[in-house]
């Protein structure tokens, strides 16, 4: 009684047609780390362009960031009229500046 040995399964044409051992595509997000390493790759083969486009960028964020600070001190300054609301405002104001 020979054993005849079994045939490994690989993926017909058929198959793949079909989709089968295909991997799921997935919708994902863009994370921060592809960004910043998109970005050096193209400050690498672009240097003077790139790095212009990076310090604008960052200037962007950080004046969306202070602008966000301005807002939230004068909503809290401007809901109590109380001293100790307006100090808070400014430790706030100092703290994210």
């Amino acid at each position: 009684m020979g054993r005849r040995p079994q045939k490994a399964l690989l993926p017909t044409e058929n198959d793949s047609a079909q989709g089968v051992g295909q991997p799921i595509n997935v919708p994902r997000t863009v994370s921060v780390v592809e960004v910043v390493v998109v970005v050096v790759k193209v400050v690498i083969v672009e240097d003077v362009v790139a790095v212009v486009v990076v310090v604008v960028v960052v200037i962007v964020v950080v004046a969306a960031s202070a602008v966000v600070v301005v807002v939230v001190v004068v909503v809290v300054s401007s809901s109590s009229s109380s001293s100790s609301s307006s100090r808070n405002s400014l430790y706030l104001f100092i703290f994210y500046s």
